[in-house]
């Protein structure tokens, strides 16, 4: 016969009648002393008889189970030392209340619980969609930009540590309409050619991005194609890993993503003279980060260097520095207050910022630097988290002098006076930028949420409305996401 069933046959019921014969004992002990303090030597004497109890017990198995604990008759002797505590109770009829606090917090979930059921959750399918606004107003038919994206996910486990997924977007972008005048010059081949509409020119692009991938605690990677639809489709995708060595934090990442600061560079453009298309921009890129805390101070650096390419476009390449500091002000379990310092560096070969032909309709200065002061707040109070970053900064750029086609010689020489060179220059200035992202979680399977963009600086105001649903395919109680987790297209990633 095995211990367990030892125990089961002969110690718990013996245990039990022992606790019930005494039990009632020290309750009727108790009953004739009016269930006061004075009943205390009693309570004593029925702990000392119980003890005195089992140990007859023990003495009563060891003789007549002798063949039941053969098997662990060479273990060394436990003392088993049980007493009973008999606790007065004033008023059986009126039971006391709980204290108000402890009926407030009862339904909460513990720190423990609540990261156990994060854990549970990432076994979890789910689904995502969202819908994201950018607008950009600046030269209609060229840097204008009205954006919309519209995001669907699928998201499946793969082990404890990761997620496969799928997505689909749905882009279409807006630049307003190219004039019928010579404002048009600077647009495509127009000048070279000498070419003026007969009408306004709508540009429009619509179409569908789709792509695959992995995400995990320290390794991401995708795949997919962007623009399906576009003047210019491209191959995308990425992979980064991380890990930590002595409490520093690294990472490295090869990704080739796209320049989707206008229409031309993000889907590219049709030439209104020839019909030749050009633009579609990617970023073939190598960057790495490190990060570590010194005491409470958090410190990165990264650095980028990226190869720009696309249809009839100059080439171009990038080199990207950034450092930074940030300490948490206030730090509690569910509310955060971080102030940083950042310092960024840019250099591009080329200056690609036009529309002509060969130009990528890109941001791309030859020196940019920029110093900005991050103040962060997110936090979470029962079903809503939120997150509210305001920053200021300090820029100064400088810009070389480009000739209106880089890649046609041809061109270069048939385009009319005052429409050949692109005249360059110093600047620099000040700006602000404002975030506001809050998430709910509506039901054990549904959350909403969204995110507000506000930027502001010289020649360059975008503003971003972002609003995303998230359902669970499982039902679970989830605390909502710490910050928020918003759904980004893949022009995103």
């Amino acid at each position: 016969m095995t211990i367990k069933k030892v125990l089961l046959s002969n110690f718990v019921p013996s245990l039990l009648m022992a606790l019930s014969a005494h039990a009632t004992e020290a309750n009727q002990v108790d009953k004739s002393a009016n269930a006061t303090s004075n009943s205390m030597p009693n309570r004593q004497a029925v702990a000392l008889q119980l003890d005195y109890a089992m140990k007859d017990f023990v003495a009563l198995n060891d003789t007549t189970n002798q063949d039941n604990f053969t098997s662990i008759s060479n273990l060394p002797t436990t003392h088993l030392d049980l007493s009973l505590t008999i606790q007065p109770v004033e008023s059986p009829l009126a039971p006391a209340a709980p204290e108000p606090d402890k009926v407030a917090t009862f339904a909460i979930a513990s720190r423990a619980e609540e990261e156990i059921a994060n854990i549970e959750a990432r076994r979890h399918p789910r689904i995502e969609t969202g819908f994201e606004k950018r607008d950009k107003s600046a030269t209609d038919g060229s840097s204008t930009y009205h954006g919309e994206e519209i995001p669907l996910v699928g998201w499946w486990p793969l082990g404890y540590d990761g997620h496969g997924f799928v997505q689909v977007d749905h882009v279409s972008i807006d630049a307003g309409e190219l004039a019928n005048n010579k404002d048009a010059y600077l647009f495509g081949k127009l000048a070279a050619k000498q070419f003026i509409p007969p009408t306004p020119l709508f540009q429009k692009a619509e179409g569908t991005s789709i792509a695959g991938g992995y995400v995990g605690d320290d390794l991401r990677w995708d795949v997919g194609i962007i623009g399906i639809g576009f003047p210019v489709q491209n191959l995308v995708g990425g992979i980064r890993k991380s890990w930590e060595v002595e409490k520093m934090d690294y990472a490295l990442e090869l990704s080739r993503r796209p320049q989707t600061s206008s229409l031309l560079s993000y889907a590219g453009a049709r030439d209104p003279a020839t019909g030749e298309i050009w633009g579609g921009v990617t970023n073939t890129a190598l960057s790495g980060r490190a990060a570590t805390y010194f005491g409470e101070i958090y410190a990165f650096a990264s650095a980028e260097y990226g190869l720009l390419q696309g249809k009839n476009v100059l080439d171009n390449n990038r080199l990207a520095l950034r450092m930074g500091l940030d300490k948490d002000l206030i730090h509690h379990d569910d509310m955060r207050l971080n102030l940083g310092l950042t310092l960024s560096y840019w250099r591009f070969k080329e200056n690609e910022t036009n529309y002509t032909f060969g130009h990528g309709g890109y941001y791309s200065p030859q020196n940019y630097s920029s110093l900005s002061l991050p103040l962060e707040w997110v936090g979470r109070h029962n079903k809503l988290s939120y997150l509210v970053r305001g920053s200021v900064s300090f820029s100064q750029s400088h810009e070389k002098d480009m000739s209106f086609y880089p890649t046609d010689n041809a061109l270069q020489n048939s385009s009319p006076a005052g429409y050949q060179v692109y005249k360059g220059g110093a600047g620099n200035g000040t700006g602000y930028a404002l975030r506001l992202t809050a998430e709910y979680q509506a039901t054990p399977q549904f959350a909403i949420g969204g995110r507000v963009d506000i930027e502001r600086s010289a020649y360059y105001e975008p503003n971003i409305l972002l609003l995303y649903l998230k359902y669970d395919l499982q039902l679970h109680q989830p605390s909502a996401n710490f910050p928020p987790a918003v759904v980004k297209p893949l022009s995103q990633f």
